[in-house]
């Protein structure tokens, strides 16, 4: 689940990280614009020296001061530049580290709710426990968005109305549960009386036709605002226009393959406060993933 760490790529891995960031300023140094053309001042410089003595049968004085000051200016050149890719390099691996720590701290808390769903006997799946169970999935999906985009988070799950799922036209979504913080938007009569229809969603939408074609499922929308096209039923349910900036959305199937559209039990919706904050090529979304699957194998447990 750790995401790809190219920055050292080229380098050992068994080797100390110092001598590792070492190695990288090093690489990088030598690379850099200002050592080559220095080098190539200095043998230019060099190269006219000695050809002008050996031309000139006169004496000639160097100036030893202009030459220790070029030295010193190299010098303190090359410790900044060197310095540069040095902080940069150990900048990177603690941002690294630190977004690794989210993945880390999300699959547990993954995996240890699955533990206890699965150790749920399958006669105790009542509404009152499928809430309460995937009320923590919001949770825990919220603290690990929150974490890992730095950015505050909504995360909810609508639900499908199984009784309307038989066409795209009557297909209707209630939310289900969400992650504590948006309460507000459950007490408002705007939300709760209004219709939430397949059709009136861009991103449910999207993601039927992703199943029609066989394409990689999941919605991103990284500017809602600036989506002119973008559609959503909670339109004019709260004071803003939508209460969030980017959102991401996933839908509730379980793993398997060969799966039609109308298996999909509802969505999980997660937003932001702030645009720009979700990956558009879907390199974030496995823990959705995993969620998903556990919701799909609670809810077909209590439908049976």
């Amino acid at each position: 689940m750790k995401q790809s760490n190219t920055f050292t790529s080229g380098f050992s891995k068994d080797k100390p990280k110092i001598i590792v960031s070492l190695e990288y300023a090093w690489e990088k140094v030598k690379k850099h614009n200002f050592i080559s053309l220095s080098v190539g001042l200095i043998t230019g410089a060099s190269g006219s020296v000695i050809g002008n003595h050996s031309e000139s049968d006169k004496s000639f004085d160097f100036n030893y001061d202009f030459i220790i000051r070029f030295l010193l200016f190299l010098l303190v050149g090359f410790a900044v530049i060197f310095g540069f890719y040095f902080i940069r390099f150990w900048f990177q691996f603690l941002v690294e580290k630190w977004r690794s720590s989210a993945w880390v701290v999300g699959i547990e808390k993954m995996q240890q709710l699955k533990s206890e769903v699965y150790s749920v006997e399958d006669t105790k799946w009542d509404e009152e426990k499928v809430k309460n169970f995937l009320t923590t999935v919001c949770e825990n999906l919220k603290e690990f968005y929150a974490h890992h985009i730095k950015s505050v988070c909504g995360v909810s799950i609508k639900m499908s109305k199984t009784e309307t799922s038989t066409s795209l036209e009557t297909w209707e979504f209630s939310n289900f549960c969400r992650a504590k913080g948006r309460e507000e938007r459950d007490n408002d009569k705007r939300y709760t009386e209004k219709h939430h229809y397949l059709l009136d969603n861009t991103a449910f939408l999207t993601i039927i036709n992703q199943f029609r074609h066989h394409e990689i499922l999941g919605y991103v929308n990284n500017n809602v605002h600036a989506s002119h096209d973008y559609k959503s039923s909670s339109f004019g349910c709260y004071d803003e226009q939508f209460g969030y900036d980017s959102e991401l959305v996933y839908p509730i199937i379980s793993f398997e393959g060969g799966q039609q559209y109308q298996a999909i039990h509802g969505f999980i919706c997660i937003d932001s406060k702030g645009i720009d904050k979700f990956d558009e090529n879907l390199k974030d979304i496995q823990l959705v993933k995993e969620y998903a699957d556990i919701i799909t194998h609670i809810l077909t447990i209590k439908n049976k």
